[in-house]
């Protein structure tokens, strides 16, 4: 039963007991409120015999005016989570007789356990020596550290895992939740759950009491559903320039960022293909790149258009000296010497190539959401694999294959002349007149007669190249 005179209990003069100078109650016959101890005090003494405060739009009680000494401590101790819209930490904490810290279950410990600034500490510690031994990707990092120090600023760094239970995790998800699409949602979940699952097998132990085991966050931090992900993407535009878009794009831009373009939809390359792309990597008198895809690690070999050949050389007559040791090799460098995807300001993403497709896009009223640079994959899946072969097509963008895909375990290579007929697939696609060239041409014609010019169909020819099949 409530306590009369508590928060819990509404205040009534028929429920009043009236023994003075008992702590929590009050004798409206012979007290009135107390004046503050000192002026600074923080706390107000509130109707119902309580020194208060009111933190977030809600009146927390602290202890009674009999006490304003133990009020204050329980304010000091709990006002960090109160203040952050935690559950704030029981008070007094619970002590041996001797005086000596214990665990929520009562036994002694020779500290309080984990906090969460050990856990992100350690996992980013070993994370970024992965980075090192090129066993992780530095954008990876970069996101772990971003929902590490997330994590750390909404419950603070100092508190300790052992006090945190399915309602500090329920709220930390609705907080991630507000203002973000599902998928990214999804990533950021994930990110904590492997966070604390690297703290169950390095750092957390039995003794240390926490709650949040990997089991138990599956559900505390669900995850959005695949099917609440599918309806949520239906629901926005499609993320691909379509044939007569892409060629302003393509006539629009500059060196190197044609060149980067025109790789994106011949090889399916995305923003940190391109930027980590080598120079040996690319034969331009034969024709083919042969490069690795960085996520995945799975190899690549697509034979290049005429079109990209030219942009890649123009590209390489004007890049830059790099004055990176990354960018030693690349084939493309800023105009600092630098790579164009990179990490700065201890794992802070650069995407100059990001940027400046952004800046193309807007300058020709082409930007909608969601539309950037690595959407230019989505045309060599799209209308690539409307030629049939999804095998070649996956080969081509670097796609792991499924766990239960048997023919993909059983495949041991491709002809290149499947991968010749799914490139030019798209490459008529994207030209119909048969090139680049023939395109301007008649885009020029129409410009100096003035009326429509009408081009036929004209089945290109296949593509040549030094190696032969």
């Amino acid at each position: 039963m409530s306590a009369v005179g508590s928060p819990k209990q509404p205040l009534h003069p028929t429920n009043l007991k009236t023994t003075p100078g008992q702590p929590g109650f009050l004798n409206m016959t012979t007290q009135t409120k107390p004046e503050k101890p000192y002026p600074t005090f923080p706390l107000t003494a509130h109707p119902v015999g309580q020194w208060s405060k009111k933190i977030r739009q809600k009146v927390h009680y602290f202890g009674s005016w009999a006490d304003p000494e133990t009020a204050l401590a329980k304010y000091v101790y709990q006002r960090d989570d109160l203040q952050a819209g935690r559950k704030p930490k029981p008070y007094p904490p619970p002590t041996t007789p001797e005086g000596q810290e214990t665990t929520p279950g009562g036994e002694v410990s020779s500290d309080a356990g984990p906090a969460i600034h050990d856990l992100v500490n350690r996992f980013l510690s070993v994370k970024k020596q992965a980075v090192e031994t090129g066993e992780l990707a530095q954008r990876s990092f970069a996101m772990y550290e971003r929902s590490g120090k997330a994590f750390s600023a909404y419950f603070g760094r100092g508190r300790q895992l052992a006090n945190m239970d399915s309602e500090d995790f329920e709220k930390y998800r609705n907080h991630l939740s507000k203002g973000r699409s599902l998928v990214s949602l999804t990533n950021e979940l994930r990110a904590v759950r492997i966070m604390f699952n690297f703290g169950w097998a390095h750092l957390i132990e039995p003794e240390h009491k926490v709650a949040a085991t990997p089991m138990k966050l599956k559900s505390w931090l669900k995850m959005p559903s695949k099917k609440a992900i599918r309806i949520e993407q239906a629901k926005k535009p499609a993320r691909m320039l379509e044939a007569d878009e892409l060629r302003k794009v393509i006539a629009a831009a500059g060196v190197p960022l044609k060149a980067m373009i025109l790789l994106g939809l011949n090889c399916g390359f995305g923003n940190n293909d391109v930027a980590s792309l080598p120079e040996t990597a690319v034969n331009l008198k034969s024709g083919w790149v042969d490069f690795p895809r960085p996520k995945t690690g799975i190899p690549r070999r697509c034979p290049l258009w005429p079109e990209t050949i030219a942009a890649v050389q123009a590209a390489l007559a004007k890049r830059p000296k790099a004055k990176d040791e990354a960018a030693e090799g690349k084939l493309f460098v800023t105009k600092y010497g630098a790579m164009f995807v990179r990490s700065v300001n201890e794992g802070t993403q650069v995407d100059a190539i990001a940027l400046e497709f952004g800046k193309l896009l807007r300058k020709l009223d082409l930007k909608r959401k969601g539309l950037n640079f690595y959407c230019l994959r989505s045309v060599l899946e799209t209308i690539g694999g409307d030629g049939g072969d999804q095998a070649c097509v996956d080969a081509l963008m670097g796609h792991v294959a499924k766990a239960d895909d048997m023919a993909a375990v059983y495949r041991k290579r491709l002809n290149d002349s499947r991968r010749l007929a799914v490139v030019e697939l798209v490459r008529v696609w994207l030209w119909p007149e048969g090139s680049e060239a023939a395109w301007l041409a008649a885009e020029q014609l129409k410009k100096e007669q003035a009326v429509p010019v009408v081009v036929k169909f004209k089945p290109t020819s296949k593509l040549t190249h030094a190696s032969k099949l």
